[in-house]
């Protein structure tokens, strides 16, 4: 028979804390969630979507996508990742990894149990573009793998500075073995849609981009976070990598805030 304890939920400086855990893994946040030490990985929260394929990318194994680490067994990524996976067998997450062309014991594999995708995503038209994966087993969190802080409900990401982490190719469309990152700057949606394609995103999308030029988003970086630094220090996420049609232009990133009830109710 399982524990219940006493929850505490509060909304401090953007983003969600728990006092204390309440029928585990199912909270919002988990405790000590974004916060990074100086003996941890970068990103300790990255997830990388694996799937068995034709060696185009890790010789036996294919990258799918990004995904973020939300509770001790749920990985948040894009439904447009996902969608068309079924049976859960078919994908398995690696957390931990930094470089997949260095072999090390830090790297541990899970098995996904369920894979859940918003009832509204539909694949080819922007919007809803977000899904759950539930992990056969709970991960064990170290400095290596640790969890991405939810934002709170109502708080306003637009015109922040943002980091965006992942593996996608780069813009000769070679996939990069290492994680990289890059500074964004969140845009309205008024000024997403004045880009032709993004002219009927969806309502719970906008967009970024790096106006100084740079690494941005590219093919294979979906899913992965868009992530801001709440005033307290800690990381949250604030969209997920939609579309990516231009390694130069800004992208479209699915907002998390407008998925929380979602996202609690999926968990």
């Amino acid at each position: 028979m399982s524990l219940l304890f006493i929850v505490f939920l509060c909304a401090t400086n953007g983003f969600l804390t728990s006092a204390v855990p309440v029928e585990s893994p199912n909270i919002l946040n988990f405790p000590g969630c974004g916060i990074i030490t100086s003996n941890d990985l970068k990103w300790p929260w990255m997830a990388a979507l694996l799937q068995d394929g034709d060696g185009e990318y890790l010789s036996d194994e294919d990258y799918l996508c990004g995904g973020s680490v939300i509770t001790d067994r749920h990985i948040l990524t894009a439904a447009s990742c996902v969608h068309n996976l079924e049976p859960a067998e078919k994908i398995k997450v690696r957390l931990g990894e930094n470089d997949f062309g260095v072999k090390s014991t830090f790297e541990v594999d899970f098995a996904v149990e369920k894979i859940t995708t918003h009832s509204a995503y539909k694949p080819g038209v922007l919007g809803n573009d977000v899904a759950i994966l539930k992990l056969k087993k709970p991960i064990t969190f170290t400095g290596r793998i640790k969890p991405l802080c939810l934002p709170s409900k109502g708080v306003d990401v637009t015109g922040k500075s943002a980091t965006q982490a992942g593996w996608g190719s780069d813009r000769q469309r070679k996939f990069s073995p290492v994680l990289q990152e890059s500074k964004l700057k969140i845009w309205t949606q008024a000024e997403c849609r004045t880009i032709g394609p993004y002219s009927e995103m969806g309502n719970d999308q906008t967009c970024a981009a790096n106006d100084a030029g740079g690494v941005d988003v590219c093919r294979g970086d979906g899913g992965s976070p868009l992530m801001f630094k709440t005033d307290a220090g800690a990381w949250a996420i604030a969209g997920l990598v939609s579309s990516a049609i231009d390694c130069d232009k800004p992208n479209v990133y699915t907002m998390i805030t407008a998925h929380l009830d979602w996202i609690k109710q999926s968990l």
